[in-house]
């Protein structure tokens, strides 16, 4: 293990990769359905301002600078959480099964979150727009990491869950 490893600095890293991956897509996305920010607003509305009817056809500044903050709080805790798995992996055969549930939660949660809190919000997020940037995030984050830790690649060659 490199003596240079910081959990905090590289789960920052990772985080903001992720963040700024699935931040941009929906940017993209909004800017060319003709409201940017859109998905912030409404996912600040509904998620943090509790609104079950939001508005959907005006950006609400607040609950879209709201969700970023919680957005990219989000982010940062689960890149350090892949981070932390990612140097403890190193060492012990369970948290490298433990990355591969990390990665299968971290794509289904935001898509949960949508399912549960229902109404206009599902129809704004087809499944497929929620599932691509949350894998693209994560293969950003898992490819960051991966090149950090070299170790690790030559741990998942030799013995990818463990002897």
């Amino acid at each position: 293990m490199r003596a240079s490893h910081s959990v905090l600095r590289e789960g920052a890293v990772a985080g903001l990769l992720g963040a700024g991956t699935v931040a941009l897509w929906f940017l993209v996305r909004d800017t060319l359905a003709g409201l940017p920010f859109r998905t912030a607003s409404v996912l600040g509305q509904v998620l943090l301002f509790l609104n079950p009817s939001p508005d959907l056809e005006r950006v609400s500044a607040g609950a879209a600078a709201a969700y970023g903050v919680f957005h990219l709080a989000a982010f940062l805790l689960v890149g350090w959480l892949l981070a932390l798995l990612a140097r403890w992996a190193t060492q012990e055969p369970v948290a490298r099964f433990a990355l591969v549930v990390a990665f299968v939660l971290f794509v289904l949660c935001f898509y949960v979150v949508l399912r549960t809190v229902g109404g206009a919000v599902q129809d704004l997020f087809p499944a497929w727009a929620v599932l691509v940037p949350n894998l693209l995030a994560a293969f950003v984050m898992g490819a960051y990491l991966w090149r950090r830790y070299p170790e690790l690649r030559d741990i998942l060659r030799a013995e990818p869950l463990g002897s």
